[in-house]
């Protein structure tokens, strides 16, 4: 049960960052991001840890959490 959690885990968070999101590199990194742009990342980043917390991994869950709020930081 636990290796398909991961499986399902790993299959969500592909499918958030997906092919040209999160994933990619900036086309223009000296840019800086808009509000936006570093609201729309952190909800992914906040998807993402909410699906690792449901999981029981809350080091994880952290760590996106995390994510989520240096990016609102460093844009907003």
């Amino acid at each position: 049960m636990t290796k398909l959690r991961t499986l399902a885990t790993t299959a969500l968070a592909a499918a958030t960052l997906g092919v040209g999101g999160l994933a990619t590199a900036p086309a223009a990194s000296a840019k800086p991001m808009s509000c936006s742009h570093a609201i729309s990342m952190s909800r992914a980043y906040i998807a993402t840890g909410d699906v690792y917390y449901a999981l029981g991994h809350y080091s994880l869950a952290s760590s996106y959490y995390g994510r989520a709020q240096g990016v609102l930081e460093a844009a907003c």
